[in-house]
């Protein structure tokens, strides 16, 4: 009998909920959730073709021990999980921007929490039903890109006010 292909669905994002609130300067503003979705339609791997890092799941000792190259990231509720502070809102969609970027190369897509000025990041292989070494490494490259600064003997200057905590 010959194997069948599946659907391996692309994602996209999707606008979950919003939850009203307000930020520290007293304006009404909102923080929205998005999160990965799926959409039947793209013929992309057979059943049972996926690597060994998407299927194996990390022990917590794994985990804690890899969360040491990662300081401002915590495990909760079985997701790999880190909180960045933005300068305000437009800083705020071009992190969301940037780590949706990164999200799509790596073909591995977190969930996000947004506020005015934060941006929750949370990582968990949905295939795996927990942390794998996707989740590690995606959270490794979002920390390295978005946390980026010209060192002060560059030529660039980089941004002279708050950036991306």
């Amino acid at each position: 009998m010959q194997e069948k292909e599946f659907y391996s669905p692309p994602s996209f994002w999707a606008w979950q909920s919003t939850v009203s609130g307000h930020h520290s300067a007293g304006d009404h503003c909102s923080t929205t959730i998005l999160r990965s979705q799926t959409q039947r339609g793209w013929p992309l791997r057979k059943r049972g073709d996926w690597g060994m890092s998407e299927k194996k799941l990390l022990t917590e000792e794994e985990i804690q021990h890899k969360l040491v190259t990662l300081p401002e990231w915590e495990v909760r509720d079985g997701w790999l999980r880190r909180k960045y502070k933005t300068p305000g809102f437009s800083h705020t969609l071009l992190l969301v921007n940037t780590i949706g970027y990164l999200a799509e190369a790596a073909w591995h897509h977190p969930d996000l929490e947004l506020g005015y000025a934060q941006i929750i990041v949370r990582l968990q292989t949905h295939q795996a039903g927990g942390i794998t070494m996707n989740d590690v490494e995606l959270a490794q490259k979002i920390e390295e890109v978005v946390l980026w600064k010209p060192e002060a003997s560059d030529s660039l200057q980089g941004y002279p006010k708050n950036w991306v905590k």
